[in-house]
């Protein structure tokens, strides 16, 4: 195809020109002597060109290039798949800025004390004010954002992320307290997988900052309202961190797809798939929900969106024609424990399995050999249990070996490790030690805590300076909001830790800049703490203890 350009007919005294012939298919294209290639059109003025370096975007006019090298489809059906995917390219948002907006919903909120608030404005960091001053003005110039002199005012915590960018987070746990929370339930993640049952093409779609495509009721903008040192502004569009907005925004895309949820597609928050039997039938589906979304006025980010695959991710499942299995990061914590090496290392592990033995049929038949490697021997005056601190070495069994590796695949596998369900209440449990920080997400059943997840990682170089306390609190932040933020966002949830001082985070803690910036994350979830003594939290203790743990990238704060 001919790039569309806008060209000087003076410059080229009237006679010949070039133009840009772009293919964007993966077969060759013969083109014919005197074959049609495009249109002139005559021009009555041309008011003003804008320039678009390489930094700001595409050429105008160039279409949006739709990645189909990890799909199965066939080079043919990738061709025309393009074809109708660039056809509806205004659905795809250009830049980070390029926000949709929603036709057929706003954000409320409302407040059980009306009484205005204003907190102090928070200290910016020097290196990052340039940074700030920026993304506000964007924010800004997209009409996320205005100038507000609002009543009420909560500040802002500037975070910086691994790539260098910044990112600002609304501590807004004043605003939460006062607001009434949404009762709006979530759809059941046993059910959504069960939808996809038959399915053999999947597409994944990712709205662009989907909640900013969410406007404001035009009376409760002021209530959104944020000061920092360079301006005070309140959002036009739903802001992420407050309560009610996991809502609203479930609420919206299930009106929004309509009578297709859950027969072509499912919504699960910002998580979207589009399934079939075919690729006629998803093909058929996926342009039919692009449609609906455009319709609606939302847009969608073209980076994180996957079409036409055989496999994908979804709501923590990996999902493919072969039906449904467990993401392998929800359960590599379990599935990569070393053999242990002496009894200190056992006794952990066993532990750790026994915190879930009423859900495993004949768990002391299993573990029995396991369990004959920790008899010891009497001291010479008989008062105490002596235990060697050696190798295994022979001790460690083919017997052994085998029921280590059965307790390893019972635990990550039904009846004990449960699909999570958004009508049982999470309770997660988390421990920090000097080797490491894990986690267990459980859920409530009649017959005591079922594990949905576990998580665990080695701490860094830095971390490893961190008091006890602080090396608690980030086990907190790093399970909730970097490892299950899909299962714990929109929810109301209990976390127990054996740190005691960790349950004041939230109330009277002085904290540094960094734990500032860990509770405004937080502030986006709704949770209590409760104290559990160690020996009570075994499960997240081991996992923080296991020997062999991955390591873990340092980050920047």
């Amino acid at each position: 195809m001919v790039i569309p350009e806008v060209k000087d007919w003076k410059n080229h005294r009237g006679q010949a020109f070039p133009v840009m012939v772009q293919n964007l298919t993966h077969t060759e294209v013969r083109i014919d002597r005197g074959q049609l290639l495009g249109v002139i059109h005559l021009l009555d003025q041309i008011s003003s060109i804008m320039a678009v370096t390489a930094e700001e975007g595409k050429m105008p006019g160039t279409p949006v290039d739709f990645s189909l090298e990890d799909s199965p489809l066939s080079q043919e059906w990738k061709d025309s798949l393009r074809t109708k995917l660039q056809a509806r390219e205004s659905v795809f948002s250009k830049e980070e800025m390029d926000v949709g907006c929603a036709k057929s919903a706003t954000h409320a909120i409302r407040l059980s004390n009306f009484a205005p608030f204003r907190e102090r404005s928070r200290r910016i960091p020097p290196r990052d004010i340039q940074d700030v001053r920026d993304i506000l003005h964007q924010m800004e110039g997209a009409g996320i954002i205005t100038e507000s002199r609002s009543r009420y005012a909560s500040p802002i915590v500037v975070v910086r992320k691994k790539n260098g960018s910044v990112r600002l987070c609304i501590d807004y746990r004043t605003l939460n307290k006062r607001t009434i929370p949404d009762q709006y339930t979530l759809p059941r993640i046993e059910d959504l997988l069960n939808a996809l049952s038959g399915s053999q093409w999947f597409s994944v779609l990712d709205l662009r900052s989907g909640y900013y495509q969410v406007p404001m009721k035009v009376d409760d903008q002021e209530k959104t309202a944020f000061i920092c040192p360079l301006g005070f502004y309140q959002f036009t569009r739903m802001p992420q961190g407050i309560t009610g907005a996991p809502a609203t925004f479930q609420r919206l895309m299930e009106k929004t797809v309509g009578d297709m949820n859950p027969r072509e597609c499912l919504v699960y928050l910002d998580d979207l798939i589009v399934f079939g039997k075919t690729p006629e039938e998803h093909e058929h589906r996926l342009l039919k929900v692009l449609d609906r979304l455009e319709a609606e006025g939302l847009k969608l980010s073209l980076d994180k969106c996957k079409f036409a695959r055989s496999s994908v991710t979804y709501v923590g499942h990996i999902v493919s024609a072969q039906g449904v299995a467990t993401d392998p990061a929800k359960i590599e914590a379990v599935v990569n424990w070393p053999k242990p090496d002496n009894v200190g290392e056992l006794r952990s592990f066993l532990g750790f399995c026994g915190y879930y033995r009423r859900f495993v049929e004949g768990y002391s038949k299993i573990a029995h050999e396991l369990h004959n490697l920790l008899k010891g021997s009497l001291s010479a005056d008989g008062s105490k249990v002596l235990y060697s601190r050696d190798s295994f070495g022979e001790k460690w069994t083919s017997e052994c070996e085998q029921a280590f590796l059965t307790l390893k695949k019972k635990l990550t596998e039904a009846p004990v490790l449960a699909y999570a369900d958004p009508e049982r209440p999470y309770v997660l449990h988390v421990d920090a030690s000097l080797e490491g920080i894990g986690g267990v997400l459980h859920q409530s059943y009649a017959e005591g805590l079922r594990p949905v997840a576990y998580i665990s990682r080695s701490i860094t170089g830095s971390e490893k300076n961190y008091p006890v306390h602080k090396l608690e609190f980030l086990a907190l932040k790093w399970a909730i909001v970097d490892k299950l933020h899909d299962y714990l966002y929109g929810t109301e949830f209990e976390v127990r830790t054996d740190n005691n001082p960790l349950t004041y985070i939230q109330t009277t803690a002085k904290l540094d800049a960094t734990g500032h910036r860990w509770l405004a994350a937080l502030s986006n979830y709704r949770f209590h703490l409760r104290y559990k003594p160690g020996p009570k939290n075994i499960s997240a203790d081991a996992l923080s203890r296991r020997p062999g743990l991955p390591p873990h990238q340092e980050e920047e704060e």
